[in-house]
């Protein structure tokens, strides 16, 4: 099959043209090509045509190859230029080479032609292969570095000898340092050579150092750095050495100031002092306030940060795998590979930290001390103890808000007593924000079959189905800046964590109903048990159809899956991934939740419609799908950004063993 060939030749001759066209198609090309004897029309043809290759002839009456060579530099072209003259001598050619040419060639000797041809156009693509590696490479770097620059702690690189490489500006800032004047400056020596009480100590006893040492991350939750100044700054630190195969060649460390965390602290020792003579029964309610505000922070935390944080992390992550682990892509340097190392880590680290965030929404672990409570039971406690907001702050706004209950005698869940009381007490205030003109709330609990069920609904004002849909995502709120938007995220994560399930009936103008079902105690709790472990994939190649709107990671995700021996297609957004699913065969598709018209949730659905059967691994930036219908949302498994070739790997194993 003969390869098309788009030339554009620079000659006055219509005959000399085609003797170069019937070359070329000797040589196996399809040529299509288009003759210009002028600067004006070869400065148009460079406008408006895509080339593969430009050849010219050297003396034409009113143009030459080097005015050619002008008009090809000017238009910043780098498509390959082939000088053809019948008679060129050694100084012409090398002054036609000096100009930009590529090569030259004799009319007298055209059999140089295909190969000269052949050469340059796998030259130009090899140009065109390093200029995107080198893009890739630099637009990496600078997402990196904007990562570190917007890091809310001070980052810092030491070498194997705790010398500084690396520091970003707010831990330079910290430090009343310039970035630069730190680089090459011994670490203890320079911000943590003394003791609290200004007595030094050795880098023997130091354990920034003895991460350097002993190979282990060690961390400090209140120590002294001191500045440029002389003056000192508590810091709470982690040092994490680095290693290449056994070696230690060097640490990554990551601190924050904590004066306002101490004066913080101080003030409440200050306070707690004051009243514990007279005020015990107070100053534990308000040691309790402290903690549950604690946990409020690392909630309000893990929402907002983990799903663009995640996102971030996937591209640097899945990138420098990709780069160290194909090193002969382009010509790497050491200290380039050295460079992408200290990437893919500091990447893996921030993974950890995201999800350590996430605790916000765990899961129950084996370890928590569930006991055997009444569900009725509960209900009347937070009745009792929601009394203030449902009633006497109702009736001061000039409201009526009533509560009527119907709730059966016993009814016995295994669970929590504090986490459903405070769900619970979430769903009460939730249900009087939405009677701002009053109504009533109606609680019922009964048990059917093997679960105890809790209805709470009120004759508020509903909600419209995107509301419904989304009221269980964390910092979503109606409520303007009046509403945090934790409220309902939190009470999905206790019945979560409880092995219920929650949902929602609601309607614009005739009130919600929140429905919730858990597991009724019969006496003996038995923990969940755990899944097995799927079968490897062996030699089994899939087709796979890979939908993902982020160019990025759809790049990613496609090399991982062709590098371990399966066939790919891909699909920028979920309205052509449908397309495509319709049009091919695949034995498993690999969808994103956040994608605009069609999302991941709706593709899935769409999919399972038209084959039930099909394995499907949903790729989401938050590690917990939080919406009232997630039950119906039939994904085989759910993989959290960021993921690795061994993680995605394992899902695809375990999506296609389920099926």
């Amino acid at each position: 099959m003969s390869t098309p060939l788009h030339v554009l030749i620079v000659e006055d001759s219509e005959d000399n043209s085609l003797l170069l066209k019937n070359e070329l198609a000797r040589g196996g090309y399809e040529v299509t090509y288009s003759r210009v004897e002028t600067a004006e029309a070869m400065r148009a043809a460079l406008a408006e045509g895509s080339w593969d290759i430009i050849v010219s002839d050297h003396r034409m009456p009113q143009f030459s190859s080097l005015d050619a060579l002008k008009v090809h530099k000017e238009s910043k072209s780098d498509v390959p230029f082939i000088v053809v003259s019948g008679s060129m001598g050694e100084e012409l050619a090398v002054g036609a080479m000096k100009a930009g040419a590529y090569d030259y060639i004799m009319k007298d000797n055209l059999t140089r032609l295909v190969p000269t041809v052949e050469r340059e156009l796998r030259e130009a693509e090899s140009r065109r292969q390093r200029r995107r590696a080198e893009l890739e490479l630099e637009q990496c770097r600078r997402r990196t570095e904007s990562i570190l620059e917007a890091a809310g702690e001070g980052i810092c690189g030491l070498d194997a000898k705790g010398v500084i490489n690396f520091i970003n500006p707010l831990g330079a800032k910290l430090l009343g340092w310039g970035a630069s004047e730190l680089i090459g400056k011994s670490l203890h020596e320079t911000i943590h050579y003394n003791r609290a009480n200004r007595a030094p100590f050795s880098k023997q006893d130091c354990s920034l150092c003895a991460a350097l040492r002993d190979g282990l991350a060690h961390s400090m939750d209140d120590k002294l750095f001191w500045r440029k100044d002389g003056s000192a700054i508590p810091v709470g630190y982690t040092c994490v050495p680095m290693h290449e195969g056994n070696t230690i060649v060097g640490a990554v460390l990551t601190f924050q100031d904590i004066t306002e965390r101490k004066d913080a602290e101080e003030a409440l020792r200050e306070a707690n002092r004051r009243l514990e003579s007279s005020l015990t029964e107070l100053r534990q309610a308000h040691q309790q306030i402290v903690e549950q505000e604690r946990l409020h922070a690392l909630g309000r935390m893990a929402g907002g940060v983990a799903h663009d944080f995640n996102n971030v992390l996937s591209k640097i992550l899945g990138f420098t795998e990709l780069l160290l682990t194909s090193p002969d892509k382009f010509h790497d340097t050491e200290m380039v590979r050295d460079q992408l190392q200290m990437i893919n880590t500091a990447a893996r680290d921030a993974a950890r930290v995201v999800r350590r965030l996430h605790e916000f929404y765990r899961p129950r672990r084996d370890t928590e001390l569930f006991k055997a409570v009444n569900l009725s039971a509960i209900i009347e406690q937070t009745i009792s103890l929601t009394e203030p907001k449902w009633k006497s702050g109702a009736q001061v706004n000039g409201i009526a808000i009533r509560i009527q209950t119907e709730l059966q005698p016993k009814v016995p869940v295994f669970a929590d007593e504090a986490e459903l009381r405070e769900a619970f007490s979430n769903l009460v205030f939730n249900a009087v924000d939405a009677l701002p003109h009053g109504g009533t709330i109606t609680i019922r609990t009964s048990i059917q079959a093997e679960h105890a069920i809790l209805e709470i609904s009120d004759t508020g004002t509903g909600m419209t189905d995107e509301v419904r849909q989304r009221c269980f995502e964390p910092f979503f709120s109606t409520k303007g800046e009046f509403g945090t938007g934790l409220g309902l995220a939190s009470v999905y994560g206790i019945i979560q964590r409880h092995g219920g399930e929650i949902r929602i009936h609601s309607k614009p103008g005739k009130g919600s109903m929140f429905s919730i079902r858990l597991p009724v105690h019969t006496g003996q709790y038995a923990p969940p048990r755990k899944a097995k472990t799927p079968v490897v994939l062996k030699n089994n190649p899939l087709h796979i159809l890979v939908v993902e709107d982020d160019p990025m990671i759809r790049g990613i995700e496609t090399e991982y899956m062709v590098s371990d021996g399966h066939t790919v297609e891909v699909a920028a957004d979920g309205r052509e991934g449908l397309s495509k699913f319709h049009a091919s065969k695949f034995d498993l598709v690999l969808v994103d939740r956040a994608m605009p018209e069609i999302n991941g949730d709706q593709l899935t659905e769409a999919i399972k419609e038209l084959d039930p059967d099909m394995p499907v691994v949903l790729v989401t930036g938050f590690t917990d799908i939080l919406r009232d219908d997630h039950k119906r949302r039939r994904a085989n498994l759910i993989l959290s950004k960021p993921f690795s070739h061994d993680s995605l790997r394992e899902a695809v194993e375990r999506a296609v063993a389920a099926a």
